[in-house]
């Protein structure tokens, strides 16, 4: 309802730029609904990044998280945005919003794009379908390892950020398993720790350097990881 009401339609997309939040996952499974491509973007990029991937995508919508002051930024830079929207505006919608009938996206419908790190040149959108990003958990059923097997207790920590497959892929493959993501905001060693010991976290996906951060930390031989099954 809110994005039709946007005036947007199927192939469109949207934008967040903002750290980790249940409001980007509650935005991006209602737009992968309908087929409208969602399109997070690193919140640590340059200004001026910022604004050439919301260009690159053609974005009509920017949702953005309260930390920042998005639209400063790309005011006069970026022509095809039509709406930036705050945070706490778009929660205030969603909580005002009633159920319509839509037509569903179809599993080869793009419904995701994400951007590669643009290291040797500007950064590239990587487009992916349903089928493309359910097949990351199909995959999975399907081998023979132990990681792969997910118990119905288990509870799955999304603490890389969101504009890289490992935030939003793991956001996905839970969902999909039907178990709770407790997403965290941006990686911070307590934050890791916290979540393992006070919240029931049984795997988690992290980057070696991310890892090693953690490693280095007094607290990280106190820590009880009982719960803890596996590292990705």
């Amino acid at each position: 309802w809110i994005l039709r009401d946007l005036g947007l339609k199927k192939g469109d997309r949207i934008a967040w730029i903002g750290k980790n939040s249940d409001l980007y996952f509650s935005l991006f499974y209602g737009a992968a609904r309908v087929g409208i491509v969602m399109v997070p973007i690193g919140w640590r990029l340059a200004p001026a990044e910022w604004c050439y991937i919301v260009n690159d995508t053609a974005a009509k919508i920017v949702f953005t998280g309260a930390e920042f002051d998005v639209a400063a930024v790309l005011a006069g830079q970026t022509p095809h945005v039509e709406k930036i929207i705050r945070e706490a505006d778009a929660r205030v919608m969603i909580a005002s919003a009633s159920h319509v009938d839509f037509d569903p996206a179809g599993p080869d419908d793009p419904v995701l794009q994400l951007y590669t790190s643009g290291t040797t040149g500007n950064p590239k959108g990587a487009v992916l379908s349903n089928r493309n990003l359910f097949a990351l958990r199909k995959h999975a059923e399907g081998s023979d390892q132990a990681y792969t097997k997910w118990d119905d207790d288990e509870v799955v920590l999304v603490a890389m950020p969101c504009a890289h497959i490992g935030g939003t892929g793991l956001g996905i493959m839970a969902m999909a398993s039907g178990l709770p993501a407790l997403i965290l905001a941006e990686f911070t060693p307590e934050g890791v720790f916290d979540a393992i010991e006070n919240s029931g976290v049984t795997r988690l996906f992290i980057v070696p350097a991310a890892l090693h951060i953690m490693l280095q930390q007094p607290r990280c031989t106190q820590v009880d990881y009982s719960r803890l099954k596996y590292i990705l």
